[in-house]
């Protein structure tokens, strides 16, 4: 009956549940495994929002190189040079686009409204790489510096061909394999 499922504290009669359920009120194991389950839920989707971001930053930077190297083979160094500033304001991007996502979530999660400071600086860096690229004209182009610096886009679209790390089926096996080790029967 009102055993099953229970087998933290040792708690293993009838008359030790009952006795426990009279102090602090029915059904509290449910309710703490309930909470517990929620709480593994949430540390699985930050873990999996932390991997997502950090393949973002990695396939960023590492897609910039390829197309720098990609476009210094095929005899433009010029041209290289401006897609890789722009890859260095695009890598920037991505680094103060995760960190505005995670101020939000820690004022989410402490029920308060966050305005986002950081959103400002990120449209000044597109600016700031134009700038750049403007005032070392005789040396940069601006069109592939626009397009390096739009590499994070492509890079955000990577997961839809290719899948992303820790697919959703791994996540489910973590919560089945994780609440069936829970439940001692």
């Amino acid at each position: 009956g009102k055993t099953e499922g229970v087998s933290s504290g040792g708690l293993q009669t009838d008359v030790q549940v009952a006795a426990v359920e009279a102090k602090f009120g029915p059904n509290k194991y449910e309710e703490g495994g309930e909470r517990l389950r929620k709480r593994r839920e949430e540390q699985i989707a930050l873990d999996k929002y932390n991997q997502l971001r950090l393949q973002l930053i990695l396939d960023t930077v590492t897609l910039g190189l390829v197309g720098c190297f990609g476009i210094y083979a095929s005899g433009s160094l010029r041209t290289s040079m401006s897609f890789g500033v722009g890859v260095v304001g695009s890598t920037a991007y991505v680094f103060l686009l995760s960190r505005s996502v995670d101020k939000l979530a820690t004022a989410a999660r402490q029920g308060q409204r966050s305005a986002d400071i950081l959103s400002g600086a990120r449209l000044l860096l597109l600016g700031v790489c134009i700038l750049f690229v403007v005032k070392n004209r005789e040396y940069l182009d601006v069109l592939p510096a626009l397009i390096g610096f739009f590499t994070y886009k492509l890079c955000t679209l990577l997961p839809v061909f290719f899948g992303e790390p820790g697919d959703a089926r791994d996540i489910e096996d973590l919560l089945s394999s994780s609440s069936s080790s829970d439940s001692i029967e």
